[in-house]
């Protein structure tokens, strides 16, 4: 994380308090780790850069107390492709992905161990040929709703 202790608290409470009341609220908390991204353009001379998680794992804030920090845990939820993206790909540019909803999955593994390396190399090669489109290797703590797409 490149901020500073306090920044980080901060934001954690921020994430914190969002995720609670979304959970709250609607019966879910949204809160996902994401592991990679997709960096995409809708046209090729679009100037607008468009980012999109792709796997997402489920998992819970719970605060240690106050000025004591924070422990992140697996959610009950399974780990999953971003299902909307998929269809954006789908629908918009042609684009097939197979063999990731449900995730691959390590071969000596259990249930939960996904392997998120080959998932990103899928997509990797589905859009290498796309001038500006890029899968980026990075992990973003986040709520992430799907509401609209479910509409």
């Amino acid at each position: 994380v490149d901020l500073g202790a306090d920044e980080l608290e901060e934001r954690l409470t921020e994430l914190w308090r969002s995720a609670r009341e979304a959970e709250e609220e609607g019966g879910a908390s949204g809160l996902y780790l994401a592991l990679g991204f997709l960096e995409w353009c809708e046209t090729p001379t679009s100037e607008r850069l468009l980012r999109a998680p792709l796997v997402l794992v489920p998992v819970v804030l719970e605060r240690v107390g106050v000025g004591r920090g924070f422990r992140l845990a697996r959610g009950g939820d399974e780990t999953r492709f971003n299902a909307t993206l998929l269809e954006k790909l789908r629908a918009a540019f042609g684009i097939e992905l197979a063999g990731l909803d449900p995730l691959p999955h390590e071969p000596d593994g259990s249930e939960e161990d996904v392997d998120v390396a080959l998932a990103l190399q899928r997509v990797r090669a589905a859009v290498e040929a796309r001038p500006r489109w890029r899968v980026v290797e990075e992990a973003w703590l986040g709520l992430f709703t799907f509401t609209k797409f479910l509409m």
